[in-house]
């Protein structure tokens, strides 16, 4: 999975095999090391009962909902 930020704008990429994940375990996560105290982590949940999809941003974790 791959995370790419712009001014006010965060695209993720998923490769083929990462589909395969997030279809089988229902989530896909990865993370950033900017040092061995602080990491950035982020991913992907399937939710059937989300309507639309959703970001969560808190502390150092990103998680979208589908």
């Amino acid at each position: 999975m791959k995370l790419r930020c712009t001014t006010n704008s965060i695209r993720i990429r998923v490769r083929k095999s990462d589909l395969k994940v997030l279809e089988t375990e229902g989530q896909l996560w990865d993370l950033v090391q900017f040092s061995p105290q602080n990491t950035f982590q982020y991913g992907l949940k399937m939710d059937p009962k989300a309507e639309e999809i959703t970001a969560y941003f808190e502390g150092q974790h990103m998680q979208i909902l589908l």
